[in-house]
Formats: structure tokens, sequence, C-alpha cells
């Protein structure tokens, strides 16, 4: 099954849940990036990606890291962000299990 990644990137999908939703019909995965999910408050990318997750349609959250020089991993700003806006199951199907069943080839 395709992992759409970056999906706060794409000019197209962005602030269109309904899109979005579509893709997930039709089997694709969300991926999220880490650093837009940690964004403030004030930042619209990352509370349209947290009204992704609230709404069950993200899959994964990514570090989006090449490299420590140019894009440092902030997965623990994102997880504090997850945990404070959705409940635990949802922390953990998108930190744990959903990873695990792709490394496993299973489907979400």
């Amino acid at each position: 099954m395709p992992i759409l990644a970056h999906t706060e990137r794409y000019a197209c999908l962005y602030k269109r849940t309904d899109l979005i939703s579509e893709l997930v019909k039709a089997g694709c995965y969300i991926q999220l990036n880490s650093s837009t999910v940690a964004g403030s408050a004030f930042n619209m990318k990352a509370a349209f990606l947290r009204g992704l997750i609230n709404k069950g349609l993200a899959h994964f959250i990514g570090s989006d890291c090449h490299n420590d020089d140019v894009r440092k991993p902030i997965m623990k700003a994102a997880v504090r962000h997850l945990l404070k806006s959705s409940d635990i199951e949802t922390a953990e199907r998108i930190l744990y299990e959903n990873p695990l069943k792709v490394l496993e080839n299973t489907y979400i």
C-alpha cells in the first residue's frame, strides 16, 4: 500500500480533508512530518495536521530527518503534541502499531 509522505507539503491536499479522506478510503496511508505536527498553536499547517490526526486520517509521523545537520529529528515535540491533542490509543496506533504493521507487511 502506498504511504503518502509529507502530506502537508501538497498544495492540492492542504485544507482538503475530503480529498485526504478519499485517498485513505482508496487504501493510501498518510504520513505527517514531526516538525509540522510540533508546530505552534498559531501554525495553520500544524492545526490542519492535528485535525487529520483527530479524524483518524493520519497513520504515521516521520522525522523527515535526512541528516542531523540540515533537519534535526524533533520527534519528542511531535509526540508531546500528539499526546496532548489526542487519546493514548491514537498515539499508540500512530507511533507503534502502524509502523510495526508496515514492517510485518500487514495491512493497517
